[in-house]
């Protein structure tokens, strides 16, 4: 695949730019979380716990907002819906993975990831369909 076929990918399949965002926004919650560890060893991590969910959640808006969605919506509307989905995306997450590891008995380093998956393609099409509003139809199609 050349350079070309790449970029035209990249500006038409929203689930490509989806997964790219995602990855950096992972990158961006860990190196955060990890240097308010380092920075008050993690006396308060209650606290840094909470910045880092804050900080990273209005910055993984920015990115989907910008860079997989392109939309025109209102922001305040829009993060309020994203903000919301998030969290339910995080309770859904935890209650799967308490469901894995204490009702099927599987060890929480094999359940976390496939759950993970599991939860980000959902949320993927919660964002597509209720939370951003898409600029240009084209992009609704994976």
């Amino acid at each position: 695949m050349n350079k070309s076929e790449l970029l035209f990918r990249w500006r038409t399949n929203s689930l490509i730019r989806y997964l790219v965002v995602g990855i950096w926004n992972t990158l961006f919650g860990v190196i955060l979380l990890y240097t308010l560890f380092f920075l008050f060893n993690k006396k308060y991590y209650e606290y840094e716990l909470f910045t880092t969910y804050v900080l990273g959640t209005a910055q993984s808006y920015s990115t989907q907002r910008l860079l997989v969605w392109k939309s025109s919506a209102s922001r305040q509307s829009e993060f309020t819906r994203f903000a919301f989905a998030s969290i339910l995306q995080y309770v859904l997450n935890a209650v799967m993975l308490f469901f894995a590891v204490h009702v099927l008995k599987i060890d929480v380093n094999y359940a976390a990831f496939p759950i993970t998956i599991i939860v980000a393609c959902l949320f993927y099409f919660v964002s597509r369909k209720l939370v951003f509003k898409i600029q240009n139809k084209r992009q609704q199609y994976i």
